[in-house]
């Protein structure tokens, strides 16, 4: 016969082991650096990848480049974008990284689009030069190869050939003949599109009275570039390329990335002193970041097929662009050991069986009055908000609280702490997380008589990112080679990666479990015209 005492010892150190096997020398692997691409989408984790997706086929430099600028034209629209420090700044040099502005913005001024365009050409090694080009009000760029260089303007929309129809034509050209730009429509020599914002302010009137933004919302057009180019002034594209998209993604944890948006982005205003006055920006008059279309993307025809899903009207005007969200989520009812896996560390806490099967319970281990966990949440986009959901079990006395690290050692502010049993939901203020692309979690549980007064029976924490929807990898009509990458997938588990789109107008989702990395599989989408894309989600499905 095994007397009580046994039993309760053999408890006690199988609770011990859970701990331990919890610790950071225990946890669970990452999955390193997970990535979803396909063969009709572009990839924009770096240069290479995008410049690789964007020519391939492909072989003059001409094609090359103009392939460059009908990306740009996608992917980007005219914002002022929001640095990610307060400004000004002696070091705004974030803001002319493509790769993050592409992936976490998709929205730019036309100095920070055109010498973008200009450097991501320069960096591909498939022309011989590009640079940045400033005019009085503007900034746009030329290309060289051949050895001549040619005008190409990427937030305008505007080049235009010579009249033999097989170069782009210079500056210098235009400059000797504004003709070629003039009359480049009639003659069937102009860009796809040509200046489709011509004579159109980019928002309407009333919201240009109160924004008292003229940098911003100027009327890009035909007669604007061959006023200022006259003036024009060459300097470098030499922009940085320092971002990455790298990160990894915990046991338990999904990051979903969707093509649309929620009330969360990141577009802090600033205030500025100009005409003896102190201005706010952005207005709230031209908030969130979005893009008026006024007719003018019909114009790219090109683009205008894979965007056209995604019209929706903000503050009463149609757009096809805006900013994105995603969201990094971790949910746990405790029933499996996934939160002994997920915590980067973990003092004096166990799992143990819930009632009748239905989940488990988060506690202080026996005999222990206080035991914490930290959770680490990061991702390739910046966070803009979020909170930490859960039901508890509480008896007067005990407590469950939850911890925000705010970006220095061992300094953690309180989001909030339940005292009583029930639901609760501690939000996690903007403010807090800004220009932040990772962020700790701390869980602490007081248990007053160190005997399970505080148990958890559910946990929820969502971080809201801003993402570019356009620099996704999406779905196209027919079939779809869809290629997952991670630097490592641990033994065991798997990353499950989760598509969601409309197809003529009925939801279809595409579920699949990637126990390597490399692995690849075909989605084919039914039609000609292009889906609307809901999400792509990623999850660590633990072992």
């Amino acid at each position: 016969m095994i007397c009580s005492s046994s039993i309760q010892k053999s408890l006690r150190a199988l609770q011990v082991w859970l701990v331990l096997l919890a610790a950071p020398g225990y946890c669970a692997g990452l999955i390193v650096n997970p990535w979803v691409v396909t063969d009709r989408s572009v990839s924009c984790y770096d240069y290479p990848s995008l410049i690789a997706d964007l020519t391939r086929g492909l072989e003059t430099p001409q094609d090359k480049a103009i392939a460059v600028f009908r990306f740009f034209r996608r992917a980007m629209f005219p914002y002022t974008n929001r640095n990610e420090y307060p400004f000004p700044v002696n070091d705004q040099q974030h803001m002319f990284d493509f790769v993050r502005m592409v992936n976490v913005y998709g929205y730019a001024l036309c100095t920070q689009t055109n010498w973008m365009f200009a450097s991501v050409l320069k960096q591909s090694g498939q022309v011989e030069d590009a640079r940045g080009i400033s005019v009085p009000g503007h900034g746009t760029a030329e290309v060289k190869w051949d050895g001549r260089w040619h005008f190409m303007d990427a937030i305008v929309g505007c080049y235009a050939f010579r009249r033999d129809r097989r170069e782009i034509a210079s500056i210098e050209d235009i400059l000797a003949d504004s003709t070629l730009l003039s009359r480049a429509v009639a003659e069937g020599r102009a860009s796809q599109p040509f200046c489709p914002w011509d004579g159109k302010p980019i928002y309407p009137e009333e919201a240009l009275a109160v924004t008292d933004q003229w940098y911003t919302y100027r009327k890009y057009g035909l007669d604007f570039l061959l006023k200022v180019i006259p003036d024009y002034k060459p300097a470098e594209a030499d922009e940085p390329s320092t971002f990455s998209m790298a990160f990894n993604l915990r046991p338990g944890f999904r990051l979903t990335r969707m093509w649309d948006n929620l009330p969360g982005m990141y577009n802090l205003s600033y205030e500025y002193y100009r005409n003896n006055k102190t201005i706010q920006t952005p207005s709230p008059s031209i908030l969130p970041p979005h893009h008026p279309d006024n007719g003018g993307e019909r114009l790219d025809s090109l683009n205008f097929p894979l965007i056209e899903p995604y019209r929706k009207v903000i503050l009463g005007r149609g757009s096809y662009h805006y900013y994105a969200n995603g969201v990094l989520s971790y949910s746990d009812d405790f029933s499996d050991r996934r939160f002994m896996q997920a915590a980067d560390s973990i003092s004096s806490l166990i799992v143990e069986p819930g009632n009748a099967g239905r989940g488990g319970i988060l506690r202080c281990a026996p005999g222990d009055s206080l035991g914490e966990a930290n959770l680490n949440f990061e991702a390739p986009y910046v966070f803009v908000g979020g909170s930490i959901r859960g039901r508890a079990e509480v008896v007067e006395g005990s407590w469950a609280a939850v911890y925000l690290d705010i970006g220095r050692t061992e300094n953690w502010l309180c989001l909030g702490v339940a005292t009583s049993g029930g639901d609760f939901n501690f939000p996690i203020p903007a403010n807090l997380i800004e220009e932040r692309y990772a962020f700790k979690i701390k869980l602490k549980l007081f248990d007053k008589s160190a005997a399970g007064s505080v148990r958890l029976y559910e946990l929820k924490a969502e971080a809201v990112c801003q993402l570019n929807m356009y620099s996704l990898p999406f779905l196209a009509p027919g079939n779809n080679k869809v290629s997952v990458q991670a630097g490592a997938i641990p033994q065991g588990a798997a990353l499950q990666v989760i598509y969601r789109w409309l197809e003529r107008g009925r939801e279809r989702t595409d579920l699949r479990l990637v126990s390597t990395p490399g692995e690849s599989y075909t989605i084919a989408v039914s039609g000609i015209e292009y889906p609307r894309m809901k999400d792509i989600s990623m999850e660590y499905i633990p072992r």
